[in-house]
């Protein structure tokens, strides 16, 4: 039911409209497409088909190799590229429903049905469907596994249960990896978000119980030693696949990225206009207040206000308890430091900057608010072990519940990506000829002014840079990158969250685009590169780079 409810938007258009667009959408493609041309054709793992011809290319952005798995069984099965990412996305989906009742009933020991409604407001959450523009936010379906198995490893710390101190610990290095390798947000906000609530809770559990935490450890030194020798493995591929990107200078820029994507107050509220119980009635009163309707984009990663009010509710019933309700405690008021480290004020300051100037990575995280989406996982927990031991009369409880189900529904899906429309650009390009080694794109689409009309779409919805400067980066390179996936040959276009280098392919209609692409050819040594552009005929061409770069044999 949560999946339907989820996916019901695509379910309505016939399965012929998917989340997202043709901009970050084939992109997320692309890189799916790139897991099964190395199960299918034995391509390399690190090296995508794009950015040619760059080694290590999958570090230029998420890697998406568990969505990727699934993917690829959709399409060695027969489904086209679009229906086996909504494959991926539908799978990854139900690892967090059955992540998130995991951890309720085992790992925090939650009544069965209390446990299963959990889970379906973190399955239906109202920001994960907002930001189904970018797949690799359902990442956040992996962190109640890892605090399921973080948890159990505390436990059996605690009753020096060796083996299943090795069996948890090294479960959750393991999981660790692959959710970094997957999905860098995901990992980091984990791991941050995780120290803070550690902190809390040895705060908090008193003396006698820090002593015994650390006879326990000294006792199992052994074990701990094994988890990290695990864990040094499993953060390994990470390290060798983004290690040379870090070293190439990979960071995002305080002011003019990470400074603009801090949390605004309003952020924490913020469901998007088409929330089915907010949405309307926030939006008039930002209007009233400011004169201004809620911000779009980013800035929608707020929970819905009565999740809120009850995950406050149940930090300071846990707060009373703190003896015996120590989790809950610990979690809700690791949360509020998190905020208010994350709030932005006035001026762009922060405390943040403390955090992007000290904490190991960072840096490379730019948008600060998607914390918001990952912290759903310690809300649900705290508002579930509210509603399991308050002892609330049983038709109060239902209504709390379902109240709670309601307000996560959102009538505003993301959904912009045209499946025959972009199966029909696939159709109109054609393969590249034989011999073409590799290639670029001037234009794969002959509708220019539909193509800059849905630029200017996303640029509305998202408060994001102009539509223009969108357009310019981000057409031509992403088309190349789908091409080059789907027909298995490399391009040395593309368009990444960091690029390489000397990556100097936006404006592919300025007068020197041909230029660069000469530039770049010659300094890495291309030959047999073939061109693109479907307005012209034929729409496939040799460039030569004997000649002058405006004189192409076509």
């Amino acid at each position: 039911m949560s999946l339907i409810i989820f996916f019901r938007a695509i379910v309505a258009s016939g399965f012929t409209t998917y989340f997202g667009d043709s901009y970050d959408g084939l992109i997320e493609i692309s890189v799916l497409q790139h897991w099964y041309n190395v199960a299918a054709f034995g391509n390399q793992m690190s090296v995508t088909e794009y950015f040619y011809p760059y080694k290590d290319s999958i570090g230029y952005n998420d890697t998406y190799l568990i969505p990727g798995l699934f993917f690829t069984l959709g399409r060695l099965f027969g489904a086209d590229p679009f229906r086996a990412a909504l494959v991926s996305h539908v799978a990854m989906k139900a690892i967090g429903f059955l992540g998130m009742y995991a951890l309720l009933r085992k790992g925090v020991g939650i009544r069965l049905a209390i446990a299963l409604a959990g889970a379906a407001i973190f399955t239906t959450a109202n920001a994960s469907l907002l930001h189904m523009h970018h797949a690799q936010l359902l990442s956040a379906g992996f962190l109640p596994w890892l605090a399921l198995l973080l948890l159990m490893f505390g436990k059996a710390l605690i009753a020096q249960n060796h083996r299943r101190v090795v069996m948890t610990g090294c479960g959750f290095a393991v999981l660790f990896g692959l959710t970094a390798l997957n999905s860098f947000y995901a990992a980091w906000f984990f791991a941050f978000f995780t120290m803070l609530a550690t902190l809390v809770g040895l705060a908090v559990i008193g003396a006698a119980n820090r002593r015994q935490w650390f006879f326990s450890i000294c006792s199992c030194r052994t074990p701990l030693a094994l988890v990290f020798v695990a864990a040094v493995v499993s953060m390994a591929p990470l390290i060798l696949v983004y290690l040379p990107k870090i070293a190439d200078g990979a960071h995002h820029d305080w002011a003019t990225d990470t400074a603009r994507f801090l949390v605004a107050p309003s952020s924490l509220i913020n469901v998007g206009v088409g929330n089915l119980v907010w949405g309307q009635a926030l939006n008039e009163a930002m209007r009233g207040l400011t004169g201004h309707p809620m911000a779009g984009g980013e800035a929608r990663f707020g929970f819905p206000l009565g999740l809120l009010v009850t995950a406050v509710m149940g930090t300071i019933w846990a707060a009373r308890r703190r003896p015996i309700m120590p989790l809950p405690f610990a979690l809700g008021f690791a949360l509020e430091i998190a905020i208010i480290l994350m709030l932005k004020s006035p001026g762009d300051y922060s405390l943040w900057r403390l955090i992007y100037e000290i904490f190991p990575g960072a840096n490379a995280i730019r948008v600060v608010s998607r914390f918001l989406l990952f912290a759903v996982t310690p809300v649900v927990v705290i508002v579930c072990s509210w509603l399991d031991g308050a002892r609330l009369p049983k038709w109060a409880l239902i209504a709390i519940v379902v109240f709670l189900l309601i307000e996560e529904i959102q009538l505003a899906p993301p959904l912009m990506l045209n499946r025959a429309r972009e199966l029909a650009m696939l159709d109109a390009a054609g393969a590249p000829p034989a011999e073409c080694r590799a290639f670029f794109v001037v234009s794969a689409r002959s509708d220019i002014d539909s193509a800059r009309s849905e630029a200017r779409d996303i640029s509305r919805a998202w408060n994001g840079e102009p539509a223009t400067m969108l357009f310019d980066n981000y057409r031509h390179n992403v088309d190349a990158m789908f091409i080059a996936s789907y027909r298995n040959v490399p391009t040395i276009n593309g368009f990444s969250t960091f690029n390489p280098p000397d990556w100097e392919f936006s404006h592919s209609d300025a007068p020197d685009y041909l230029e660069r692409i000469a530039r770049y050819a010659r300094r890495h040594g291309l030959t047999a590169l073939c061109g693109l552009d479907v307005r012209r005929r034929p729409r496939w061409f040799h460039f030569d780079l004997r000649r002058r770069p405006t004189e192409i044999r076509r």
